[in-house]
């Protein structure tokens, strides 16, 4: 009897469906993540029904495992000014 068949006494068939193919793949039995290219977020798209890729627009950014809003305090600040001075 051999190592895999005591592990594993059945031929495996793993496989990912349409919804998760985008960031997921198989290879020789395993699940891995496919590699985004960059720092992503993994986000379900509601209007194709799968897992995307989702990438940082404009005043966001991902570093690590850290996301940065910026740009946003500015209007704000305008806002609240505008308001006190009415």
């Amino acid at each position: 009897m051999s190592l895999q068949s005591d592990f594993y006494p059945l031929p495996l068939n793993v496989s990912v469906d349409a919804s998760t193919a985008d960031v997921l793949s198989v290879a020789s039995g395993t699940i891995s993540a496919d590699d985004a290219g960059a720092d992503r977020l993994v986000f379900w798209d509601d209007s194709e029904s799968k897992w995307r890729y989702l990438e940082a627009g404009s005043g966001l950014s991902i570093s690590g495992t850290t996301m940065t809003a910026s740009g946003g305090a500015s209007i704000m600040q305008s806002i609240a000014v505008g308001f006190v001075l009415n």
